[in-house]
């Protein structure tokens, strides 16, 4: 029987393993899909696609458009590069 293809939550939670592992990990949605969820794959782009957006929109990951138009994405704290807490 084949294996069921993850879940947008499965795919969810293996980004965030992957981010917390690798804090300064950056990278387009094909680069996710293609080298960050290696192990977890077959993975439906659409449902990758779901998975980044729950996660931008939840805080967790930051978005950030390329000089080529491709969006990039990253752990929120990582992406940005202004100082936390008061100034």
């Amino acid at each position: 029987m084949d294996k069921e293809p993850p879940t947008v939550a499965d795919i969810e939670a293996a980004i965030s393993h992957y981010l917390h592992a690798n804090p300064h990990a950056v990278d387009t949605e094909r680069g996710i899909r293609e080298w960050w969820l290696l192990g977890t794959c077959p993975c439906r782009p659409d449902d990758v696609h779901a998975a980044i957006e729950h996660l931008v929109a939840s805080g967790e990951m930051a978005e950030r458009t390329l000089p080529d138009g491709q969006r990039a994405y990253a752990r929120l704290d990582a992406a940005d590069p202004r100082p936390h807490g008061p100034p």
